[in-house]
């Protein structure tokens, strides 16, 4: 009569079988790219506004993006000031600093999304109160929205547009000479807008020239 065959022990792993404690190395894969909406490296600048004129309104644009041929796509070819390195993000907020030589004008909103293309612009209304070289100075900010709806800013930087503003009026003229801060910017102000002061001086004597001839001609009796 035949023996009935043996019951199966566990003889354990075999060789080079990872043991109960270890675990199995994970298979390669490809590498880990980081998502296309994290902040990268990206550039951003003024859109060129040239001079300004006391008591006008001046449109200002500031735009950012990934590369030199980003803001140029984004500002649609406009001339730009130099731009600057700064990082660009899904959600980024930018504001005008206040300045007491500015009456400041928000034409769109402060925080924007950028899009796939990491890119956006920002605009204001500007009207320059004196005459003479000014800062305008823009607060860019990377936001990370919190779980609470919150934002906060992950980096921060400032870019500065120097500007030259001309006097074009007789009232401008005066508020310009009244806001110098100095002796110097005085003598630029009257230097840099001699030639519209002059205009308008010269307007304004053929006017009041004009009008003392009426009166004298009113004024004469009949004969």
């Amino acid at each position: 009569m035949a023996l009935p065959p043996a019951p199966a022990t566990d003889t354990g792993p075999g060789p080079g079988a990872p043991g109960p404690d270890e675990a199995a190395a994970p298979a390669e894969g490809p590498p880990i790219v980081l998502s296309s909406t994290a902040p990268q490296k990206g550039r951003g600048a003024f859109v060129n506004p040239g001079d300004m004129e006391v008591n006008n309104w001046h449109r200002l644009e500031f735009v950012v993006g990934k590369t030199e041929a980003a803001l140029a796509e984004e500002s649609e070819n406009q001339e730009l000031g130099q731009s600057k390195g700064i990082f660009v993000a899904p959600l980024m907020r930018v504001t005008l600093e206040p300045d007491p030589n500015f009456e400041i004008r928000r034409q769109s909103p402060d925080v924007q999304e950028t899009g796939g293309d990491l890119a956006a612009s920002w605009q204001w209304s500007v009207k320059p109160l004196n005459g003479g070289n000014h800062a305008l100075i823009a607060r860019v900010e990377v936001l990370d929205k919190q779980p609470d709806g919150s934002l906060i800013a992950s980096e921060t930087y400032t870019r500065r547009l120097q500007v030259t503003v001309h006097v074009g009026t007789w009232q401008g003229f005066l508020n310009a000479l009244k806001g110098a801060a100095s002796f110097g910017d005085l003598l630029g102000t009257l230097f840099g807008s001699w030639g519209k002061t002059l205009t308008a001086l010269t307007a304004l004597i053929a006017a009041a020239a004009a009008l003392w001839a009426a009166i004298r001609k009113l004024r004469k009796p009949k004969e």
